[in-house]
């Protein structure tokens, strides 16, 4: 039965969890850029979605259908390999803190099995998306990306390594 409710809450969570993963993108882009910053996750076409702004250079745009899809829009005013590439890390590392806080909760603390089985949830979710983000290849194709979305590892590789 926990099983169920573990693999339940990670579907649950997963949209929650791009969230934070990409807020990690837009933070260092609303810090490095000086245009507006694009958060989008899910797919808009399939279901109610709704957006916020905050300020004049935020806009977050969340669809809670294919929650475990999601970018970062931003325009780069200078091409320097260090401001892409930070913004491109900054993603998997507010993943990463987000794996090892819910670690560190749920392996060196006593909790209530419930709230076990939600911080288990909350951490494979986190550490799946972090995998998933810093391992070089392209994702499942969306509407968006027809060709598969590159993951930030696939990002990083092309700004290390442009092809001519």
């Amino acid at each position: 039965m926990w099983v169920l409710i573990a693999l339940w809450n990670i579907w649950m969570f997963q949209p929650v969890v791009t969230f934070c993963h990409e807020l990690g993108h837009a933070l260092a882009a609303l810090l490095f850029t000086r245009e507006k910053v694009t958060l989008s996750v899910g797919q808009k076409s399939l279901s109610p979605s709704f957006s916020f702004c905050i300020g004049k250079r935020f806009l977050a745009e969340v669809s809670l259908r294919k929650g475990k899809s999601g970018y970062t829009q931003y325009q780069l005013q200078k091409r320097s390999l260090w401001v892409p590439m930070l913004i491109l890390l900054s993603g998997p590392i507010m993943s990463m803190l987000l794996t090892c806080s819910s670690g560190y909760v749920l392996f060196f603390t006593s909790n209530h099995p419930v709230l076990e089985n939600i911080l288990i949830s909350w951490f494979c979710c986190n550490f799946l998306t972090l995998m998933r983000s810093v391992l070089p290849m392209r994702m499942q194709p969306t509407p968006s990306f027809p060709e598969g979305p590159p993951s930030d590892g696939l990002q990083i590789y092309y700004l290390l390594f442009p092809t001519p």
